[in-house]
C-alpha cells in the first residue's frame, strides 16, 4: 500500500462528500441537476488545468492527446463517466432522502467495475477483489445510512 495513494484517496473522498453537500444546498433553491452539472464540470476543468500547469504536466498531456485513438478513448470516457456520472449523481443528490443515501448508492461503482473490467479488459475477478469491494460498500452503508 502507498501512503501517498491513501492520502490522495482520502482527499478525493472528502472532496466528493463536500461537493455533494454543497450541490444539495445549491439545488435546494430550485437549480436542476443538469444546471448543477454544467457548473461543476467547467469548475473541475479549471482546477485540473491549474494543477497541470503547476506541476508542469500540461505540455505532456497535450502531446499525449494528439494521439487520435487515445483521445477518442478519453473523450468517450469523459462523456460516459464524467458528464453522465456527474449529472446522474447530481440528480441522485437532489432527489434522495439525504446526501448520505445518495453517496452510499454512488459508492457502488466498484461493484460494477468488477464485471466491466472482466468483459471490457479481460481482468481476472479474484475472491480478494470481490471481498474487498463488498466490505467497502457494506462499511460505507453502515457508516452513512445509520445517520440518514
Amino acid at each position: 500500500l502507498s501512503l501517498v495513494g491513501l492520502l490522495f484517496a482520502l482527499g478525493a473522498a472528502v472532496g466528493q462528500a463536500a461537493g455533494g453537500l454543497m450541490s444539495r444546498v445549491g439545488m435546494a433553491d430550485g437549480m436542476s441537476a443538469l444546471d448543477a452539472s454544467l457548473i461543476r464540470l467547467p469548475g473541475g476543468l479549471v482546477g485540473i488545468v491549474a494543477l497541470a500547469v503547476a506541476t508542469g504536466g500540461l505540455r505532456d498531456t497535450v502531446q499525449t492527446l494528439r494521439r487520435p485513438r487515445l483521445f477518442a478513448a478519453i473523450a468517450g470516457a469523459s462523456v460516459i463517466g464524467t458528464f453522465f456520472g456527474i449529472w446522474l449523481s447530481q440528480y441522485a443528490i437532489s432527489h434522495a432522502s439525504s446526501t448520505a443515501v445518495a453517496s452510499t448508492l454512488m459508492a457502488m461503482s466498484p461493484v460494477f467495475a468488477l464485471p466491466l473490467g472482466y468483459f471490457l479488459n479481460r481482468e481476472r475477478i479474484t475472491l480478494r477483489a470481490v471481498m474487498g469491494t463488498l466490505s467497502a460498500v457494506v462499511g460505507l452503508a453502515l457508516l452513512t445510512l445509520g445517520r440518514a
